[in-house]
Formats: structure tokens, C-alpha cells, sequence
């Protein structure tokens, strides 16, 4: 599998090698799980897929820049979830429903992942244009519906 974020980088680009030991080891003074770090880069990358899927061909094949930001947030999310108990601020909060916001306006359809078309992958957008103003329907023709 693919995954937006590199687990091999989440170590130091998001955590520090304590942090790492605290939120991935599952006994006091245990080794760092970097199990448990493939497995949140890949809940990231399907949590991301689940989202720009409804809109654009996923996985992709060549990942967008915004794409990879996004995944590293998520990554850092996830990481820090695992260990938080009440009172606690998990630190990746603003910037993950910053990131959750953007990506459901990429499943409505009104925001874009930077250079890709919608429905293809890896095609640079090119524009287009839609005009008309044929109404198939009226105020007359649906009176009585």
C-alpha cells in the first residue's frame, strides 16, 4: 500500500522519539511501535480516500503536495488520540478540523486538491466552460406536481 505519509518520516517531521515511545508503546518503558505508526499513516491515507473519493479517483497515483500536509496532520491526530485522557488538548486539534473542514468541501465538490481533475488522476486541470439557459422545467410546467 501507498501511503500519503511516509511512516519512516513521522519520526522526527511529527513526533520526537519520546513522543513516539509514549503514544505508540503499550507497556510502560517499551520500544517505540512503529507498527502502530504504519497502521495510523494508513488510516490516514484511508480516512483522506473515503473523503476526495467522491469526487476523484483515489488512491493517487502521484500525491498531491496538499494531499501529503493533510495525511501528516492526520497521522499526528491519530498518534496523539491513542493516549489522551480527559482534561488532555490533543496538540494536532485546530489544524485536523481545519484539515477535516477542507477535505468535506473536496466530497461537496467545492474546494479542489491541487492539480487534479475530478473523476481522473494525475491530469492537470484545464478549465472548461458550461453556458445555457434552457430551462427543461418551469414555474408553469410543474404546476400540479
Amino acid at each position: 500500500m501507498t501511503y500519503y505519509y511516509d511512516p519512516d518520516q513521522v519520526i522526527p517531521n511529527i513526533l520526537s522519539e519520546e513522543e513516539a515511545q509514549q503514544l505508540t508503546a503499550d507497556s510502560a518503558g517499551g520500544e517505540i511501535n512503529t507498527d502502530i505508526i504504519t497502521e495510523e499513516c494508513e488510516n490516514a491515507t484511508e480516512h483522506i480516500n473515503s473523503k476526495a473519493g467522491r469526487v476523484y479517483e483515489v488512491p493517487f497515483e502521484s500525491i498531491p503536495k496538499s494531499i501529503r500536509r493533510a495525511a501528516k496532520t492526520i497521522v499526528g491526530y491519530f498518534l496523539w488520540n491513542r493516549r489522551l485522557s480527559a482534561g488532555m488538548t490533543n496538540p494536532y486539534q485546530d489544524a485536523f478540523d481545519r484539515v477535516e473542514k477542507w477535505l468535506d468541501q473536496i466530497a461537496a465538490g467545492k474546494a479542489v486538491i491541487d492539480g487534479e481533475v475530478r473523476g481522473t488522476t494525475n491530469t492537470k486541470r484545464t478549465g472548461g466552460k458550461v453556458s445555457g439557459n434552457d430551462r427543461t422545467f418551469t414555474k408553469d410546467s410543474m404546476k400540479g406536481l
